[in-house]
């Protein structure tokens, strides 16, 4: 999930918080899972951090009815840490309440947050999405890109609505063109459309025999034959009339014939 949408995107940042939230973790848990997370210098850096952050949670708690654990000893900062003689996870469940916990885990995801990403960025306005790629994938592929680099949510949600928008492929983009301008199409407007529609909108293009059928191919025309010159009618006698210069199907004589025909 980290590497697949950055450290800081919206989805990491939920699944992190959803893991602390449903999980009561001590110390002992919290290193445990940095460590899977982290490479071990950024580790080392996170620790330091987490440990100084510590100092000012400590302050917090003395002023508290949390200021001493379960066997009514005074909240060290070796509790908070969990080393020393209370280096062991069973020690931290049975000495350290709920609250005490809680602000343990909320100081080691910000100090988290503040570990240099080593993610290489590519730049949300080079994100486009592929000829066959579904609008939804491309949205969360910008999504990631944008929140690693823009910390403000309205702006985000802005460039996110603006860039799927214009990096659409020619599909999606004349299904969000069809949608109606007044108001704007919300960006799950656009991704509602883009998914139930985008097979309509690119039928043609992949099955164009559907929809515009090609015609039984007839005979293979000859070359074009090029109208006769007058030298060459006058070798022509008319069947008809005996006459040069036409054939009996132009003879004048049936065009009197037919005149007269229709008098009568």
């Amino acid at each position: 999930m980290q590497k697949q949408f950055g450290r800081s995107s919206e989805i990491f940042k939920g699944m992190m918080k959803a893991t602390f939230n449903s999980n009561e973790m001590v110390p002992s848990d919290i290193k445990d899972l940095f460590r899977c997370l982290l490479t071990p210098s950024e580790y080392d850096l996170w620790e330091g951090l987490w440990k100084k952050a510590l100092k000012t949670v400590l302050q917090e708690i003395q002023q508290t009815p949390d200021a001493q654990d379960s066997d009514h000893n005074d909240i060290t900062h070796d509790h908070l840490c969990g080393e020393g003689d209370l280096s062991s996870a069973n020690e931290q469940i049975r000495l350290l309440s709920k609250s005490v916990l809680d602000k343990i885990c909320n100081a080691a995801e910000k100090t988290f947050y503040q570990i240099p990403s080593p993610e290489i960025k590519t730049s949300y306005v080079n994100i486009k999405q592929f000829p066959s790629e579904n609008f939804l994938q491309f949205v969360d592929r910008l999504r990631s890109q944008v929140e690693r680099q823009v910390q403000d949510p309205v702006v985000q949600a802005e460039l996110i609505k603006e860039m799927a928008q214009r990096n659409a492929n020619e599909t999606c983009r004349r299904i969000i063109l069809s949608l109606p301008l007044d108001p704007s199409p919300s960006l799950a407007q656009m991704i509602e459309a883009c998914t139930t529609r985008a097979e309509l909108f690119s039928a043609p293009e992949r099955n164009p025999g559907l929809t515009h059928p090609k015609p039984v191919a007839a005979a293979a025309p000859g070359p074009r034959r090029q109208p006769m010159s007058s030298d060459q009618l006058q070798h022509i006698i008319c069947h008809h009339c005996k006459r040069p210069g036409h054939f009996a199907k132009a003879c004048p004589e049936n065009q009197k014939r037919k005149s007269k025909n229709q008098k009568n």
